[in-house]
């Protein structure tokens, strides 16, 4: 994964997660990679079912330096918030690398 981020020139990311084993355990590992790594997580954020997606697109706004999103969600859950992101996102602005269980 952080392979990835360092082919990308990823020096900061964010992590959207989904609260459940899968999500919790995918934020840890990629913030402990990402350290190891010298990437910086700038933030984390934590996507629920009831979660209103088109505002998660919103918390991207937040970490100006973290154009990388690491999204670690249900399978349930990913098309909704990509349908939503995609609604919201300018082309270029942010890159996805999602997982999904």
């Amino acid at each position: 994964m952080v392979e990835i981020l360092k082919k990308l020139d990823s020096n900061y990311i964010q992590i959207k997660y989904s609260k459940e084993k899968y999500g919790e355990e995918g934020r840890d590992n990629v913030i402990q990679e990402a350290a190891d790594a010298g990437i910086c997580v700038e933030q984390t954020v934590k996507v629920t079912e009831s979660s209103t997606y088109h505002l998660v697109y919103d918390s991207f706004l937040q970490a100006g330096n973290a154009t990388t999103i690491k999204v670690w969600v249900r399978s349930h859950m990913i098309v909704p918030l990509a349908s939503a992101l995609r609604q919201k996102t300018t082309s270029g602005a942010f890159i996805f690398n999602c997982s999904h269980s």
